[in-house]
């Protein structure tokens, strides 16, 4: 067995401030390394055993709600229950995992530990963004064996399956914010493989999904749909149309979009248009 960080890790290592600047690196226990919509993250090693794990926290300027702090713990609650942390310790290769079953995918990012508005997670090589971005760069010029990309397409269709989380055939989770930077790199133990793994991350703008008495996935609005005109690269027009019905459907459509990015070598569908 194996004791990874905990909540008693994050203790230890003495946020401030300062160290919520974009351009502040500590260069011992802990680092900076970005800052998105609701999270700065950070790279910490821990002070009990030397591991290094992937630190999420609230943004500084981020205050504190009820309804903020449910977003940290589904992103917790869908990470815990669908990703396994030994993945980060016994990577097999891809090749075995396109043979495993359904039940033996894991193409979701795992965490160690769900502190307040933090968690703990692995620490990944990159996003598949990155990866297939830089590729040429690192590969003499070269581009992706079409083959393996349709390696990396089948695990993204994988993780979009197991985290919706199906049950009795129908989807009980939505993303609603897939692109290919939420699917993470972990590159196998096995030397042999030529592909990394993908892993899926970051839902706390997706929501638990219901059945009506039909038995069929029931529709919802986003909130404020209405109000965001600027569009975007990766989702479905559906989410910026007015106010409509929507459903897991989105994730989809976002689906076919990251295909198309791995097939094009990193082609955006909609070039830098965000409007449809």
């Amino acid at each position: 067995s194996r004791v990874h960080p905990t909540c008693n890790d994050i203790h230890s290592l003495g946020l401030n401030d300062q160290m919520f600047d974009e351009d502040y690196s500590h260069g011992g226990d802990i680092d900076f390394l970005a800052v998105g919509g609701a999270n700065s993250v950070w790279k910490a090693t821990s002070t009990h055993n030397g591991e290094s794990a992937i630190l999420k926290t609230s943004k500084m300027l981020k205050y504190y709600s009820v309804d903020r702090l449910k977003l940290y713990v589904l992103d917790a609650m869908i990470a815990a229950k669908e990703g396994n942390p030994q993945l980060s310790t016994q990577l097999r290769s891809e090749n075995a995992v396109s043979k495993a079953l359904s039940s033996e995918w894991n193409h979701i990012m795992p965490v160690y530990s769900h502190c307040y508005a933090a968690t703990i997670a692995p620490v990944a090589a990159g996003t598949l963004k990155d990866y297939v971005t830089n590729y040429p760069d690192e590969h003499d010029g070269g581009t992706i064996n079409p083959l393996d990309k349709l390696r990396l397409a089948l695990q993204a269709a994988r993780g979009l399956y197991q985290m919706q989380m199906y049950r009795y055939g129908k989807p009980t989770f939505a993303h609603f914010d897939l692109n290919p930077s939420q699917f993470l790199v972990f590159h196998p133990q096995q030397q042999s493989s030529t592909i990394p793994i993908l892993q899926i991350n970051d839902f706390n703008r997706g929501r638990f999904l219901h059945w009506d008495t039909n038995n069929d996935t029931c529709t919802f609005q986003f909130d404020g749909c209405d109000k965001n005109t600027r569009g975007s690269r990766w989702h479905a027009p559906d989410r910026f149309i007015g106010c409509i019905d929507v459903n897991e459907k989105v994730d989809t459509f976002t689906l076919g979009g990251v295909f198309f990015f791995l097939l094009s070598d990193g082609e955006t569908p909609f070039g830098d248009n965000r409007h449809f």
